[in-house]
């Protein structure tokens, strides 16, 4: 069995990595929520102004 040592330049190099990993994703998910509450939050929004639309044009229309 060929056993190969890892330099510590090599081994710097992998700890970096890991750690940008394990920082990168979490950031991703978080952001990832939270944009597709704000998306959600605007959507209610949409939907109230049309509703207040679709009301106020029914009574101009009936005449109440």
């Amino acid at each position: 069995m060929n056993e190969q040592t890892i330099s510590r330049r090599r081994l710097f190099a992998l700890a970096g990595l890991a750690v940008t990993t394990a920082v990168a994703i979490p950031a991703a998910v978080l952001t990832a929520s939270s944009e597709a509450e704000a998306q959600t939050r605007r959507r209610e929004r949409v939907e109230e102004r049309r509703g207040g639309r679709q009301e106020r044009r029914t009574k101009r229309r009936t005449g109440e």
